[in-house]
């Protein structure tokens, strides 16, 4: 399970740098991906 967190993390930096390339790129969408490993975080997910 924690190997997840590590992936999710990972992804999620990705999707932010990503993101920051991509001036176009939908707020609402990384917000919900932010929310997404939150939840992994606290273990809700």
């Amino acid at each position: 399970m924690k190997n997840d967190i590590k992936i999710s993390k990972y992804k999620l930096k990705k999707f932010i740098e990503d993101s920051k390339k991509v001036q176009d790129t939908k707020p609402k969408e990384l917000s919900l991906e932010i929310l997404k490993l939150l939840k992994i975080e606290e273990g809700t997910f």
